[in-house]
């Protein structure tokens, strides 16, 4: 048997010991990482929020920009705003196709209405009722169950004061009852899709995301037949539902 010189067996000794970690410096490296993960998931998922509101923005400007199209093909009337069993009475299906929907997909058509369907909120967040966010089009400037025909365009005097649409949920259109006594249908709806808040687009063409607990009823009357100046002061919802 050869043996090694002690120098040279101790310092291979020497190496193979100092090439486990220590316990203590185990424990330092999953701190170190606990650490790290808790700066970077919370980043992460603020950009990821702040990428969804963008296209989320994104679409509702589409949606505004189709308007004054529609109107210009329309006798100058804003679409209809409300929600029945029949999509082609809905607002996101008559202003599809300004939208540059794919070739093949009818005016009117269920299709189309699918299609607008997919330009619309881009959160995946869900509400605690298991409610996806969509876009709601205001009712008060044009047909439903409570309200008159469509409007004129050029008949709102403060555009970019009214609200067309918004992030909500359940029915597409916001119509009276969405507004005072519907819960689960954007007043009470959480979490809110961006971070507390949520987009409204202005018929002027403006897009912003608001805390829900600063709209009131004048927001989305402001202008339209249904207007009253108690409208001004009358709050949709709390803060408590800002979240």
């Amino acid at each position: 048997m050869t043996l090694l010189p002690r120098s040279l067996a101790s310092g291979r000794s020497r190496r193979t010991a100092h090439s486990a970690f220590t316990l203590v410096e185990l424990l330092a490296v999953i701190v170190i990482v606990a650490v790290l993960a808790a700066l970077v998931i919370p980043v992460a998922s603020h950009v990821r929020s702040k990428a969804q509101q963008s296209l989320c923005t994104s679409n509702m400007r589409l949606y505004l920009q189709a308007i004054p199209l529609f109107a210009a093909d329309n006798r100058g009337l804003v679409p209809n705003c409300w929600q029945t069993s029949s999509s082609t009475a809905e607002a996101r299906t008559q202003l599809a196709p300004y939208l540059q929907p794919p070739p093949g997909l009818a005016a009117g058509s269920n299709a189309l209405f699918q299609w607008a369907g997919t330009i619309g909120c881009a959160t995946t967040e869900k509400t605690d009722k298991d409610r996806s966010w969509v876009f709601g089009f205001n009712s008060y400037t044009g047909r439903s169950a409570n309200a008159g025909p469509a409007l004129p365009l050029n008949s709102f005097s403060e555009p970019s004061r009214l609200i067309y649409i918004i992030d909500t949920t359940g029915s597409r259109a916001i119509r009276p009852e969405t507004l005072s006594s519907l819960p689960d249908d954007f007043r009470q709806a959480t979490p809110r899709p961006h971070e507390g808040k949520v987009n409204a687009g202005y018929l002027d063409g403006h897009v912003v995301s608001v805390l829900a607990s600063t709209l009131t009823y004048a927001d989305f009357t402001r202008g339209t037949p249904s207007y009253a100046t108690s409208h001004d002061t009358r709050l949709i919802t709390t803060a408590a539902y800002d979240r």
